[in-house]
């Protein structure tokens, strides 16, 4: 990879207009990161003046060594906190964020693409205040969070990206005013050379999961929940892991117990091509996805994927029986029921037949998802944006997410109220009580959680376990099953549904209240 201080912008035209990508969790292994840096690289080979302003990377994830042109201005700060953790507030990133945009300017309009947390979105919105910026959204992921930030910020976005049809229509109706914004520009991935693979009836079959190891959006335990069914069903397979994320340690203790499977940690891009070229097929068992480039590179590589079915993204590029094949399981299904019908899908594959499959598989990647078409519909969206005039956020208005009431529901305190008090009076100890979620929910809450003397606060985010909010310690899940915790209440509007579904499958008998959907109780 090139180095951060060999970046510059010699020989560029000083007029043009510029584009700076925000990674807010720096360079880690994600489909939203391998997409910003493949864009910034193929929009400056075709002259445009670009930019990656890197967060650090999430707790205890790697750097990834991915190649970015020499032609991509690279801001590099590792201090400010990766997106999903203890991220700081618009204000605090607008200084940093402003530094970078008066770097890209060069006579023509910056435009900032931001991406993946509100906070980002709220440092850029202060940019169109202060620097004039075009500011342009994307939502990757078809999730109520990523909704909830672009509906908020709407009138300073010159642009609203949609990666798939269904997330195109649920935008369109949920911010109509705009309508005329929304944009759908599908992801795009390079199509290698195909390569033939050995006949399966010679040799076991090769699955392989590339992607973040994670548990409430990628249900990644059910894969190798997956591989001890096949093996009891005498079905010879070997089960690949690449990747890294939150749950690697978890994946590690699982598959210390499930012999066909292993893992190989996060590779870079050519290292990932190598084990799709491996592999026969793609096992995925998300919950929900905007449109998965893991998905997309392994059609191109003609691997076919065996996926659970998803509301977006994956019926649009996958039709069953054709370049992959669906396992029917809901989305809020736990990890063992995702893995049955992924093992019951593996078998269908076998039955399939491989070779069609892989063929459809490259054709489908080829005709709809690649990088030259995805760069052409991006370029034509910013060439927009520059013609028109720039859109400032509201001056009365905070630019802050949480700040500006993004994701806090006005009724939160009153709600954690009714929640705990019902916990009482079911004769619940408040030691054996904790409160999931370390953000700008729990943080609105915090003196009812206080009056009731709540032990400890869990958060998924290994950057802030051991930390403390308002004296109360804040600690991983695994931590707060050993403590012996009874009751998780969900300290979050955005995110409670996944946080919910996840401790599902942690541990049995922990009963999770949700504030804003049905109480959930863990099998």
């Amino acid at each position: 990879m090139t180095n951060v201080q060999d970046h510059d912008v010699a020989g560029q035209d000083v007029a043009s207009p510029a584009l700076l990508i925000v990674l807010p969790q720096g360079l880690n292994v994600s489909g939203v990161t391998l997409w910003g840096v493949r864009l910034a690289n193929e929009l400056s080979a075709r002259g445009w003046r670009c930019g990656l302003l890197l967060h650090g990377e999430p707790a205890g994830q790697e750097r990834l060594e991915l190649p970015i042109a020499r032609e991509v201005r690279v801001f590099d700060h590792p201090e400010l906190p990766a997106a999903g953790g203890a991220m700081c507030d618009a204000e605090v990133l607008h200084g940093v964020y402003a530094q970078a945009a008066d770097a890209m300017w060069a006579g023509g309009p910056v435009i900032v693409s931001a991406n993946l947390h509100g906070e980002v979105y709220g440092a850029a919105a202060a940019l169109t205040r202060s620097h004039g910026v075009r500011l342009v959204g994307w939502q990757h992921s078809d999730i109520a969070y990523d909704t909830r930030v672009l509906s908020h910020y709407a009138e300073a976005l010159h642009a609203v990206v949609a990666v798939s049809q269904t997330i195109e229509q649920r935008l369109l109706s949920v911010i109509p005013a705009h309508s005329d914004r929304v944009v759908r520009v599908p992801y795009g991935i390079e199509i290698p050379e195909a390569k033939a693979r050995s006949p399966i009836a010679k040799r076991p079959l090769r699955l392989v999961y590339t992607g973040r190891l994670e548990h409430s959006q990628k249900r990644v335990l059910a894969l190798p929940a997956m591989s001890r069914l096949l093996d009891e069903r005498g079905v010879e397979h070997e089960l690949v892991l690449v990747g890294d994320g939150p749950a690697r340690e978890d994946v590690e203790r699982e598959l210390e117990r499930t012999p066909s499977a292993r893992m190989v940690g996060a590779c870079e891009p050519i290292g990932v091509q190598k084990w799709l070229r491996w592999a026969d097929a793609l096992a995925l068992g998300s919950r929900y996805e905007g449109l998965s480039i893991s998905m997309l590179e392994a059609l191109a590589a003609g691997c076919p994927v065996l996926l659970t079915r998803t509301a977006s993204g994956a019926s649009e590029a996958i039709e069953d029986g054709v370049s992959g094949l669906i396992a029917e399981v809901a989305p809020e299904a736990d990890e063992q029921a995702a893995a049955a019908a992924l093992a019951d899908t593996v078998v269908r594959y076998l039955k399939h037949g491989e070779a069609a499959l892989s063929a459809s598989a490259r054709q489908v990647a080829a005709e709809r998802y690649g990088v030259r078409s995805h760069v052409d519909r991006v370029e034509r969206m910013l060439a927009e944006t520059v013609r028109e005039p720039a859109r400032v956020w509201p001056s009365d208005r905070p630019v802050g997410f949480a700040a500006g009431g993004g994701s806090v529901p006005s009724d939160a305190a009153e709600r954690l109220e009714q929640a705990l008090a019902r916990l009482v009076r079911m004769g619940v100890a408040m030691e054996r009580v904790a409160i999931h979620g370390a953000g700008a929910h729990t943080t609105a809450c915090v003196e009812v959680i206080q009056r009731h003397g709540v032990a400890m606060i869990v958060d998924d985010d290994r950057g802030r376990w051991g930390s403390r909010i308002a004296g109360m310690s804040i600690v991983s899940p695994t931590e707060a099953i050993e403590k012996g915790v009874h009751a998780i209440v969900v300290s979050s509007h955005l995110h409670e549904k996944s946080i919910a579904s996840a401790w599902g499958e942690r541990a049995a008998g922990v009963a999770v209240h949700c504030l804003y959907q049905s109480e959930i109780q863990a099998a």
